[in-house]
């Protein structure tokens, strides 16, 4: 019997076509009460995500707001849309070192 992996790869072109493939992005609003609740509302409206297939890379860009950030195993970074700036000066005293890959789950940053 084939596995759930293989019978995907084969109702969507084989591993060939798979691996032709590189990034997926789609442009959404992630809207709710749960949002409003916690003071964010509006928070993911208009953005741009884009995700590598074959690494761990996500990209959310927030459009209108000239920022995005990128999401890496060993790293979390905010830029704006033009590259790196100099958040040194601007996030001096929040700087947070992440010492598990434990998700974040909340609009709030907090840790175990």
């Amino acid at each position: 019997m084939k596995n759930l992996l293989e019978l995907a790869l084969e109702a969507h072109g084989g591993l060939a076509r798979w691996s032709q493939l590189k990034a997926v992005t789609a442009d959404l609003s992630v809207t709710g009460a749960l949002w409003q609740i916690k003071g964010q509302a509006g928070a993911l409206q208009q953005i741009r995500i884009e995700a590598e297939l074959h690494r761990q890379k996500l990209t959310t860009h927030f459009h209108g707001r000239d920022k995005r950030t990128t999401f890496m195993p060993d790293s979390v970074t905010l830029q704006t849309e033009d590259g790196p700036q100099n958040w040194g000066q601007v996030l001096q005293s929040h700087i947070v070192v992440v010492q598990d890959a434990t998700p974040i789950i909340s609009s709030s940053c907090y840790s175990k």
